[in-house]
């Protein structure tokens, strides 16, 4: 599967998605979840965009973390949409698994009322 997510009009590509790529997620969700300051934690996420997307692309996308030129938004932004981007495949299966269930569900439904209306025409009235 190809990984990507759309950005200032731009479509940045990712890296295949590993277990080394969920383990530096999974981390990362550790350390925004914990006590750590908002500074640190926006360092660390800044530093795993540069090591999915390459420091190229994160300096254009973002500016230069050391000189402060970053928003802390845009990273908040790209950090998260570097993690849908990872989970979209789990989330357009459940999808297409909760629609054909949908579906499902719908055609029992219809066949059910069909043979309601059956019975029901078949009796006869005294």
């Amino acid at each position: 599967m190809e990984y990507s997510f759309r950005y200032g009009g731009e479509t940045i590509s990712l890296p295949k998605y590993s277990f080394n790529i969920a383990n530096k997620l999974e981390e990362q969700e550790e350390i925004n979840s914990g006590n750590r300051k908002f500074r640190d934690k926006c360092r660390t996420m800044y530093d795993l965009i540069k090591s999915m997307i390459g420091s190229e692309k994160t300096l254009d996308l973002l500016g230069d973390f050391e000189k402060g030129e970053v928003d802390p938004n845009e990273i908040n932004i790209i950090y998260l949409l570097i993690v849908r981007a990872y989970s979209k495949p789990l989330e357009s299966f459940n999808n297409d698994e909760f629609s054909d269930k949908l579906r499902e569900a719908d055609v029992d439904k219809i066949v059910r009322l069909v043979e309601a209306v059956e019975k029901a025409n078949s009796l006869k009235l005294n």
